[in-house]
């Protein structure tokens, strides 16, 4: 089985009342720094999945320097057990504006490596990728020939769509 976990909520700590400062003052230069130096881990992937399982983390970077710091920071506390993958779409963007286009680049890389099941802390990024993954199941523009199995994982509970 293919597993993924989104990086930060759901494998590494984030904090949530940094992220909504950010969001408030405009300013998402802290929550940047932050997310790519801090954190501790979470989740064990071990714990929900088999050895031979293959494990991917796909998230979201900045640029290849935050994409870099975060490979470091799975690698260093996951060793090698996970595959490391990224999409940069912009972080300055909050509710629907984010959302949308998160969830479609990160769903299309999981259609890329043919990933069984998806676990992120946003609920709005879970709801929209399985929307998306209905429609793309249903012909005639089928793009996959299997549904995705999403979790809700972490603190997040308020949808900002």
């Amino acid at each position: 089985m293919k597993i993924a976990f989104d990086l930060d909520g759901v494998l590494k700590s984030i904090s949530l009342a940094a992220l909504k400062t950010s969001q408030l003052l405009g300013d998402f230069s802290p929550i940047r720094l932050y997310r790519t130096t801090e954190g501790y881990p979470l989740l064990n992937p071990a714990i929900i999945s088999l050895p031979s399982d293959e494990l991917y983390v796909i998230t979201n970077c900045s640029s290849s320097e935050s994409a870099r710091e975060k490979k470091r920071w799975v690698q260093h506390f996951y060793g090698n057990k996970i595959n490391f993958h990224w999409i940069s779409l912009s972080l300055d963007k909050w509710g629907k504006e984010y959302v949308d286009p998160v969830a479609r680049a990160k769903l299309d890389k999981m259609y890329h490596l043919q990933i069984d099941a998806y676990f992120d802390d946003d609920p709005s990024v879970i709801r929209v990728m399985r929307e998306y993954n209905e429609a793309d199941l249903k012909p005639p523009g089928k793009m996959f020939s299997k549904k995705i199995v999403f979790f809700k994982w972490g603190p997040w509970i308020e949808e900002v769509y």
